[in-house]
């Protein structure tokens, strides 16, 4: 069993994130796939839906196909709900997934993962909301305060879950708790980053590779106006939905990271891990 309760530095933390992705994968996304399943679903056909819906490429931007208002406008829909729901019970769903992990010593209880999540999503909403708005309003000032409170906002999630606080508790603890620990935590979050942003875009060089390759045989030369058919093509369509279901998956690989990064933290300043398990022994 992983001990989260405990201080790590730099490389400990990365080293932590993947061990427990690597040992709990398969109960973890599946766990994950029967919670959001649904609505990745839904998301994945307003995709499907927008990208058919764009025709040509113009001065290197993307010009989007109006002439069916109505498909454009029930997948932009379908992607902001349906894709926004699904992002917040994977949040949700990972987080109390560790703590059934933690609670049950390595063994986790789906059906109350499954039952805290969906009982959980208007606080995480209200939460990922206060959190939009405080960051967007940082930036708005000067980029700087922005990506300050990005650091401590990435852990509001956790004391959410973890400390079972409220929306406004939690955006005032993660202040106080990320003090001192802004540039440990903004460089492990900006290395997880780049980490998932590599993995990432290897996914999506396939539908790259299909589009540059049916540019040429076409027309037997480059000929960027054989972009318009590929919002037809289903085989890129298909490749790009393949895509982005992955990056979904793989943005948890993110939320597990900002839950060690919160334990180790919270373990330095309050040191409640070292003190449950000296009870556990006096017991």
């Amino acid at each position: 069993m992983i001990i989260f309760s405990k201080e790590r530095n730099f490389e400990q933390l990365i080293t932590a994130t993947f061990q427990f992705i690597r040992q709990e994968y398969k109960p973890f996304l599946g766990l994950i796939v029967r919670i959001t399943g649904p609505f990745l679903i839904l998301m994945l056909i307003g995709l499907t839906g927008y990208l058919n819906s764009m025709t040509t490429f113009s001065s290197s931007l993307i010009d989007v196909d109006t002439s069916s208002p109505v498909q454009l406008i029930v997948s932009i829909t379908l992607i902001i709900l349906f894709g926004g729901s699904a992002y917040l019970l994977a949040h949700a769903a990972a987080l109390f997934y560790i703590e059934s992990y933690i609670a049950n010593n390595g063994k986790v209880d789906p059906k109350e993962v499954q039952r805290k999540t969906f009982d959980s999503f208007f606080s995480f909403l209200g939460l990922g909301i206060v959190s939009i708005f405080l960051i967007s309003f940082g930036i708005i000032f000067c980029i700087i305060p922005g990506i300050y409170l990005a650091i401590p906002l990435s852990l509001v999630f956790s004391i959410l879950v973890f400390e079972k606080r409220d929306v406004i508790e939690s955006v005032e603890t993660s202040l106080k708790l990320i003090k001192d620990e802004w540039w440990n935590s903004f460089l492990f979050l900006l290395v997880i980053g780049i980490l998932l942003g590599v993995a990432g875009s290897v996914f999506s060089i396939p539908a790259a590779i299909y589009m540059f390759i049916k540019m040429f045989v076409s027309s037997g030369g480059f000929n960027p106006s054989s972009l318009e058919s590929m919002g037809t093509d289903y085989i890129y369509l298909t490749m790009n939905v393949l895509s982005y279901a992955l990056q979904f998956f793989l943005n948890l690989i993110s939320i597990v990271a900002t839950a060690f990064l919160y334990f180790s933290i919270s373990e330095k300043k309050t040191g409640k891990g070292i003190s449950q398990i000296i009870e556990n022994i006096g017991n």
